[in-house]
């Protein structure tokens, strides 16, 4: 990876650390992405670890990618940061790289990505939400990233 890729890492665990003194929770869950489109199917699966302080929550996700199209995987790590912004209705952003195999250059390597968007969460159970989130990727080019816009996610998150 980049040396821009670590820095942001790097930061965004120092912000996590930073948040845990305080009196937030830390959440773990996963999250499912999914697309259908005349050239098949794209699916991904990502663990999700953070931080929540009241309307916050900042964290990292681990994913792991395929796309139908021409039989591929994508992997990499997101790092997201999502705001509540009224009662259950949230903003969603994050930055990811994923090594991908990229059409136009006809080999592997990373690509950056940045899925802006809103969501909704729903409390099922005592620390546990479901959420869904419908994300547009600003970076998207196409050849060059796995997934297509817009991007849907479904997940769940347990307050810990």
């Amino acid at each position: 990876m980049n040396r821009k890729i670590v820095f942001i890492i790097i930061s965004l665990l120092i912000s996590i650390s930073a948040f845990s003194q305080s009196k937030g929770k830390w959440v773990t869950g996963g999250a499912l992405s999914a697309d259908y489109r005349d050239d098949g199917y794209y699916i991904e699966a990502a663990p999700k670890f953070g931080y929540k302080f009241k309307l916050l929550e900042v964290g990292i996700a681990p994913f792991f990618s395929y796309q139908e199209v021409n039989q591929d995987y994508a992997y990499g790590l997101q790092t997201y940061c999502q705001l509540t912004v009224y009662e259950n209705v949230f903003i969603h952003g994050e930055f990811q790289a994923a090594n991908a195999y990229v059409s136009s250059e006809m080999n592997r390597q990373w690509v950056l990505g940045m899925p802006l968007g809103v969501g909704y969460e729903r409390e099922i159970a005592d620390n546990v939400l479901v959420k869904a989130a419908l994300l547009y990727d600003v970076f998207y080019k196409e050849g060059f990233t796995p997934q297509k816009n817009p991007v849907v996610r479904v997940g769940m998150t347990y307050l810990l």
